[in-house]
């Protein structure tokens, strides 16, 4: 019997694994096509994407300079397309891919090939000649040349190519000169470019297509064959099983079901007998198995006690070799000892301490530790109340220090509001009149919190000053440049040296004299709504074009120095970075052109429902980005500061 059994089992066993083999084998190779199919997929995917940034970029030289380097990442985006093309050529070459699929790849390469060498590079020759020669700029006003000169920068990255030739060619009354002709036939090539690129791209676009259904053929082949290994596999077990168990007697059966009905079922104690009772090993097994039932049906009884929390009663084990009646006894005065030190812990005795029985004592070593974290999370708790007591009232400190909504300029209307990302924020702004006109400031501290507060106040507190100090010099549009150093200063002996800070502020100032505003700085560019035009001018002199406060102790800021006038209705909106840089849940910005559109949309309206409306779009568009990051708070501190000239 045992060696038919032992038979049964081994072919059982055998035909398990011959075919588990099969299917891990075909699992394997299809894991193999699917991660080359997938790598080719991805290939294919960085050429059609390299492919359209170059496609779109060539296009967009012509419309937009690309911060001042339009050929760069074009050059870049067609040679990742060659080299990709390559790679992908290669790797397509094997038996693993079919005939078809390569000499569509084939097709791809050449058609690649011809469109490069024909019409890619020679435009993009022409292009970069004609751009870094500097001939656009002879089709240029006076007043841009002039700014170009100052802020090549700024000019290069608003350079619009199309746009400066026709201009060019409108002012000099549609004559047709060698200039004209060569910017006109640039912008011709690139427009016949287009007719030749469709047939590329279509073909990028049937290859991922193919590689879709090469990806979904392996998938559905391989879940086909694995699922027939499986059935046959279930077949032959079945099988196989069936015919094990006619062979195992019933006395082994109903020991099983026995062990089954152990929770819930308590078996009589049978008799000892001599070995010649049992006519083989099973009917011995089952004897046995009946004995150990009775006895440990009483440690059951113990168990269940012990499941539902009652530790009063514990088992006499029968003898020192009774394994398991010795180790409910232990666990029973175990549990009763962690009981009682729970109690210790709700009676406040935090010092109360479970001797380990070993380095494995997991559960002392776990109530310990829990002793000693639940004495010290009692005293963060205490420490958090404290500190949150301090930030409230430093809060408060801040909000007072701000300019009161009472609080009027004459002959300008104001609005202005602080939204904190945290109880306190690193923004700042203010106005004062004095006896010369009028300031303004507004400023932000790196980052935010509690030392940006404090820092904030400093610089708040200097400006305030030195607004008296001011007083006692002769009047000078360049007002704002001595209080930006001198501000400077302040910040930098208070937090540099003294505090040993690395935080910095950006801060404008503004000096006001009969309707014309002085400024200086190194801050968000202000925006103006010129009434009788309905546009927005932004002033980018004073962004980047000196250092931030706080960093070295002098600072030439002549560089920043710009002036503007305000005319009846008239808006300034100075703002802070977290109005612009907030984002949505594409992680897009709010950014300047969103906020001059909001400026010339609601213009008509007084300045506070202005404030209000540019509030409530900020948080419909960063409702689910920032805002849902941030526990329904913005990213950053938001200041909006409006200042409209009266007619």
């Amino acid at each position: 019997m045992q060696k038919s059994i032992k038979n049964l089992l081994y072919k059982s066993h055998l035909s398990v694994i011959a075919l588990a083999s099969c299917a891990t084998l075909l699992i394997i190779l299809s894991f193999v096509l699917r991660f080359s199919y997938s790598n080719t997929k991805e290939i294919i995917s960085d050429i059609r994407v390299n492919w359209e940034n170059a496609d779109r970029n060539i296009q967009l030289s012509v419309t937009r300079w690309l911060k001042g380097k339009p050929f760069k990442k074009t050059k870049e985006s067609i040679k990742h397309t060659t080299d990709n093309l390559l790679i992908l050529k290669k790797r397509t070459n094997t038996f693993l891919y079919p005939k078809d699929f390569r000499k569509d790849i084939q097709q791809a390469s050449q058609s690649w090939k011809l469109l490069n060498e024909e019409k890619l590079e020679s435009i993009m020759e022409k292009l970069d000649a004609f751009t870094k020669s500097n001939s656009f700029l002879k089709m240029e006003t006076e007043d841009k040349l002039k700014y170009f000169e100052t802020t090549p920068n700024n000019y290069l990255q608003n350079l619009n190519l199309r746009e400066l030739i026709y201009n060019y060619k409108t002012r000099n009354n549609g004559k047709w000169d060698k200039l004209t002709q060569q910017g006109v036939e640039l912008l011709d090539q690139i427009n016949l470019m287009y007719t030749y690129t469709d047939s590329f791209s279509k073909k990028l676009e049937s290859i991922a297509e193919e590689i879709d259904s090469l990806l979904k053929i392996i998938t559905l082949l391989c879940f086909i064959s694995v699922a027939i290994l499986v059935i046959l596999q279930v077949i032959i077990g079945l099988l196989l099983t069936k015919k094990t168990n006619n062979l195992i007697s019933s006395p082994l059966m109903q020991s099983s079901q026995k062990l089954i009905n152990f929770v819930g079922k308590s078996l009589e104690n049978q008799e000892n007998t001599d070995d010649n009772k049992f006519l083989n090993e099973v009917e011995q097994l089952q004897y046995s198995v009946d004995t150990l039932i009775n006895y440990y049906n009483q440690i059951a009884q113990t168990a269940e006690k012990l499941a539902i929390g009652d530790t009063t009663e514990n088992i006499t084990p029968v003898s020192q070799n009774d394994v398991i009646g010795n180790a409910f006894y232990d666990i029973s005065s175990y549990l009763q000892n962690l009981a009682r030190g729970a109690n210790e812990i709700i009676d406040g005795n935090y010092d109360y301490k479970i001797d380990e029985k070993s380095e494995k004592d997991i559960l002392a070593q776990t109530y310990n530790r829990l002793a000693v974290s639940i004495s010290d999370l009692l005293n963060k708790t205490k420490e958090i109340a404290r500190l949150e007591s301090e930030f409230q009232a430093a809060s408060k400190i801040q909000s007072s220090m701000l300019p009161m909504h009472e609080e009027h300029i004459a002959g300008y209307e104001l609005s202005h509001s602080l939204i904190t990302a945290t109880e306190v924020g690193g923004d700042n702004y203010d106005f004062r009149h004095c006896s010369k006109g009028n300031w303004f400031s507004i400023g932000d501290v790196s980052g935010h919190g509690l030392e940006a507060g404090i820092i904030a106040l400093i610089a708040q507190s200097a400006f305030n000053y030195g607004i008296y100090l001011f007083e006692n010099l002769e009047e000078n549009e360049k007002l704002p440049i001595e209080m930006y150093q001198y501000v400077n200063k302040t910040v930098y002996l208070l937090n540099k040296q003294r505090n040993n800070s690395d935080s910095f502020i950006t801060m404008n100032y503004f000096f006001e004299h009969d309707g014309k505003f002085y400024g200086a700085g190194a801050h968000e560019s202000p925006l103006i709504y010129r009434a009788a035009t309905g546009e927005v001018e932004e002033f980018k002199q004073l962004t980047g074009n000196t250092l931030f406060l706080g960093i070295i102790e002098e600072i030439d800021a002549e560089p920043s120095y710009c002036s503007f006038e305000l005319y009846p209705d008239d808006i300034l909106l100075l703002y802070t970075d977290g109005l612009i840089e907030a984002k949505n849940e594409n992680n897009e910005q709010f950014d300047i052109p969103r906020v001059k559109d909001l400026l010339k949309k609601y213009a008509n309206l007084p300045l506070s429902e202005i404030k209000e409306k540019i509030y409530s779009e900020l948080s419909s568009f960063t409702e689910k980005g920032d805002r849902a990051r941030y526990n329904g708070k913005f990213a950053d501190d938001v200041t909006i500061f409006l200042i409209k000239k009266k007619a």
